[in-house]
């Protein structure tokens, strides 16, 4: 028996940087564009939301105590609100999503 093709997506898709809300935003636009292109499975970029944190690479250590306590205030409750909203998108959509986040624990 045949499988039935499944239509993937690697999403390139640059965050609204430490924008949590905005960037949860731009997901679910995507989202909703896998679906109209009836994508089954869609893998969203490494923490996308609120971002990832590259300026860890690029920062003085001394520089970067500002830029974490934003990505930690911007971070992702799970399950929450922005797990809600994708996963609602995804159901709506019929489309799988991969998506990585910034996580909040505690």
């Amino acid at each position: 028996m045949a499988r039935p093709n499944l239509r993937a997506a690697a999403v390139q898709l640059s965050p609204r940087l430490l924008d949590r809300d905005g960037t949860t935003e731009k997901v679910v636009d995507a989202i909703e564009r896998c679906g109209r292109d009836h994508v089954g499975l869609a893998v969203f970029p490494e923490t996308i939301i609120p971002t990832y944190p590259y300026f860890a690479m690029v920062t003085a250590p001394a520089a970067i105590g500002e830029l974490m306590a934003r990505l930690h205030d911007q971070a992702v409750e799970v399950p929450g609100p922005v797990t809600e909203t994708v996963g609602g998108a995804a159901g709506r959509a019929g489309t799988v999503v991969v998506l990585g986040v910034n996580e909040r624990d505690g």
